[in-house]
């Protein structure tokens, strides 16, 4: 195992865009990059709207939809009631189909649970804490999992999020569990605190390798710093405070 992970980091590669990494062979952006970058807005591509309730007609809060076409400075979006409007490029966040995201803030990575899953995704949060991003993650895919190593938070998880029908929690230690049983289109990896980089990067390659994942998110200021260090690290442009 240990030759394993260490042949693929061999292969981890950092090309000269710094908002990409190849990481084991997986295409990986950091969270402000990727957000901001126009070339990730295209005609057909899925997104996510982030705009607060308003009295204007129109407005849309937290709605995901499709890009139908640039006019201007704006979008057309179309939703999934097969309404559309003309929304403003900094209200738009791209979603990423499949690779891996990082990011290094709280903020950062509830937002990426409220707005890269698909509706029928199943979801799996290593290291759910209290259970505040499941939630989001709850409310945009189809069954969530939370995982968490420390009984007395998946105590305090369930009782956070009784009445959430598609979410459970249950008690492991990554690295003492059979990643293979892990069942997940997409995983959201926070166990950041105390982990040093190596931690980190060896879950990561973990989860790649057993459970291949569509999409996977990691929380980790050292990870981001690691293999974006002219990453920003403030809070995001799309706070939590602009929900509906």
């Amino acid at each position: 195992v240990l030759l394993l992970l260490f042949s693929q980091a061999m292969a981890e590669k950092v090309v000269d865009d710094q908002s990409l990494t190849l990481f084991s062979g997986v295409p990986c952006f950091e969270f402000h990059a990727f957000v901001r970058d126009a070339t990730q807005l295209a005609p057909g591509r899925a997104c996510f709207v982030c705009k607060s309730l308003g009295k204007a007609k129109g407005c849309r809060p937290f709605a995901r939809g499709v890009l139908e076409a640039r006019r201007g400075e704006r979008w057309r979006v179309r939703y999934g009631d097969g309404s559309s409007f003309d929304v403003r490029e900094a209200n738009v966040v791209p979603v990423l189909e499949a690779g891996l995201l990082a990011c290094a803030t709280t903020d950062a990575y509830r937002l990426l649970a409220r707005t890269q899953l698909r509706p029928t995704d199943r979801a799996v949060e290593i290291g759910c804490d209290r259970g505040e991003a499941c939630k989001k993650l709850a409310m945009a895919a189809a069954t969530v999992v939370g995982i968490d190593k420390a009984q007395c938070r998946i105590d305090e998880a369930r009782a956070n999020c009784s009445g959430l029908a598609n979410l459970r929690f249950q008690t492991a230690d990554l690295f003492h569990y059979d990643l293979a049983r892990l069942d997940a289109d997409v995983i959201f990896l926070d166990i950041n605190g105390s982990r040093e980089y190596d931690t980190v990067r060896a879950a990561v390659l973990a989860l790649l390798a057993d459970c291949r994942p569509r999409l996977l998110v990691v929380k980790s200021q050292q990870f981001v710093q690691r293999h974006f260090p002219s990453a920003e690290h403030h809070a995001p442009s799309f706070s939590e405070h602009r929900r509906e």
